[in-house]
């Protein structure tokens, strides 16, 4: 166990400095690849609710496309952060405009929930789930920051698509994972879709 510890560790470090290396420009264009991409997978996906999360750092940009969505009169769902990395938790929120965001947890803009509701699981409609992480692979193993978040919320939802969100090159060989990791639907990328199952 402390092996598999140890080479996730080790691939989260890699891959998290690579990230901070990458360009303004290089963050632009792969985020305007990458909202192509996702509008052409979501057609077939209309009608079920989204729950997408607000890129923090270097992380490929999907604020555009939730912009967007905003917009043209779609809502989104977002993450505020409860608890701390000991004990991670999170509830997603509906909003319906950007502005209506403020920094939370990390630095990372989260809706308010005095004027955001609250997503209630339905399983007539199960949700598309968009997943931030730091490395995914083919079979739809996930690497994110070690806390916990997800793999925690996914547990509760466990009828969703869950879509994995990264650069191409975030996607390697193999991700060590574990029994607890919960894995991906579909890979999006700024290079294309992985299909997973």
């Amino acid at each position: 166990m402390a092996d598999l510890a140890e080479k996730k560790q080790r691939i989260r470090n890699e891959m998290l400095a690579r990230r901070r290396r990458l360009s303004v420009s290089e963050t632009e264009s792969a985020g305007a690849a990458l909202r192509g991409i996702l509008d052409g997978y979501m057609k077939t996906l209309a009608d079920r609710p989204v729950l997408a999360y607000v890129e923090s750092g270097r992380e490929i940009p999907l604020s555009p496309w939730i912009k967007c969505r905003l917009e043209n009169g779609g809502g989104v769902y977002l993450p505020r952060v409860r608890g701390d990395r000991s004990h991670p938790d999170m509830d997603f929120y509906y909003t319906e405009h950007m502005d209506l965001l403020t920094a939370g947890a990390y630095g990372i803009l989260e809706p308010d929930p005095s004027v955001c509701g609250k997503y209630v699981p339905d399983p007539d409609q199960p949700p598309v789930v968009l997943v931030p992480g730091v490395a995914f692979d083919r079979e739809g193993n996930r690497l994110g920051h070690g806390a916990g978040y997800y793999d925690r919320y996914l547990e509760k939802i466990s009828e969703c698509r869950k879509i994995g969100v990264c650069y191409d090159w975030q996607v390697l060989d193999a991700v060590p994972a574990e029994a607890t990791d919960i894995k991906m639907n579909d890979i999006l990328t700024d290079g294309g879709i992985i299909h997973v199952q």
